[in-house]
């Protein structure tokens, strides 16, 4: 991602679902805040100098374990954090505004400002050697829930451009 905005609270991604707004949610790019299922944990990550950024956040449920790599290196990493809670399926994905409900009801004060690339979504926790590879080499990995791919034929609204790119932006 990048982008220069430090005036708004972008959202690069957000899932929700019938029972809650905020399933799992990456916010705020001036310091990011992981959400699941409601609950968040702050990162004091920040990616708004206007360079592109490799962003990974990862969550799992069995210890709560999550962390926050920024071009390939742990930033943050905690634990017991939404231990044991599945995230649901059948929910709303979307890519640069938070949801105050289910695929709607956008505060423009929350949406994404900038450029984005390589969004990829795994249903397990990549390792810290696969991320630092993939941001090292620049290396396109699919995500086996949704691939950047997924997201080029996707609908948008009119203020929001799709452009096939490659996932490795100079």
């Amino acid at each position: 991602m990048r982008t220069d905005d430090r005036e708004h609270l972008g959202t690069p991604f957000s899932y929700s679902t019938t029972s809650k707004s905020n399933e799992l949610l990456l916010f705020n790019y001036q310091n990011f805040v992981l959400y699941v299922h409601g609950n968040y944990r702050e990162m004091d990550v920040s990616a708004t100098d206007g360079r592109w950024h490799d962003i990974c956040a990862t969550w799992e449920n069995n210890a709560g374990h999550w962390q926050m790599f920024k071009d390939g290196d742990l930033i943050v990493e905690g634990q017991d954090f939404e231990t044991g809670h599945v995230i649901p399926g059948g929910g709303v994905l979307v890519l640069g505004q938070e949801q105050d409900e289910l695929g709607g009801r956008f505060d423009v004060s929350q949406s994404f400002r900038g450029q984005m690339t390589g969004v990829q979504l795994w249903n397990f926790v990549l390792l810290r050697d696969e991320i630092k590879q993939l941001q090292t080499l620049c290396q396109n990995a699919p995500g086996n829930v949704l691939a950047w791919s997924d997201f080029i034929n996707a609908s948008s609204t009119s203020e929001v451009s799709i452009v096939s790119m490659s996932s490795c932006p100079p």
